[in-house]
């Protein structure tokens, strides 16, 4: 669930980028000496810092409070990294891509729900059909989700999310690189 609700924070940026453009705060930006591509990764970091504080506050009580084993801490940690690298590239994707607040909303509903259940934030993977397990290693919550079920079953260091960083950086890098090339669109609109 912590994945899923990290999800959210795309919609919540995006959102406020589209508010802030409405503003004219995004035209004061642009007197300054920055690149629009400056403007739209500052504000999907604000993703990076909320993410990984959530992620981390989640982490930090279920272990005490419930027991929850995360596995290696600095493996969970290395996980939970990519995963919030992907939601900030995501956030940037859906800036880049909407031309408007309503469509910021629109797109970001489609992206996280789309993730959502194709990753197997809904379902119990292990006993979904074989397809569906293979729908999920094309979503950064799908691999996260496979890096945290590793790190709590099998144990293991960071050798055991090798893979699942690994497939989370090569989307965050697809979907961030779109995001940024269509950065000047968006801020400049």
């Amino acid at each position: 669930m912590a994945i899923f609700f990290l999800l959210f924070t795309v919609s919540f940026t995006a959102r406020s980028f589209y508010v802030d453009r409405t503003q004219g705060m995004i035209e004061r930006m642009r007197a300054a000496p920055v690149r629009p591509a400056q403007i739209i990764v500052g504000k999907a970091l604000s993703v990076f810092v909320y993410g990984l504080v959530s992620l981390g506050a989640i982490a930090l009580i279920t272990s005490l409070a419930f027991g929850a084993d995360w596995g290696d801490p600095l493996a969970a940690g290395v996980l939970c990294l990519a995963l919030v690298l992907s939601v900030v590239c995501l956030t940037a994707f859906v800036i880049g891509v909407a031309r408007t607040q309503r469509q910021a909303e629109g797109i970001s509903s489609i992206v996280v729900f789309g993730l959502a259940l194709l990753g197997g934030n809904f379902v119990f993977l292990a006993t979904a059909p074989a397809a569906m397990q293979r729908l999920a290693l094309l979503t950064p919550n799908g691999w996260a989700l496979r890096g945290f079920t590793d790190l709590a079953t099998l144990g293991g260091g960071l050798g055991t999310v090798v893979e699942p960083v690994l497939a989370i950086l090569a989307f965050s890098a697809v979907v961030g690189g779109i995001g940024v090339a269509l950065a000047p669109r968006a801020v400049t609109a």
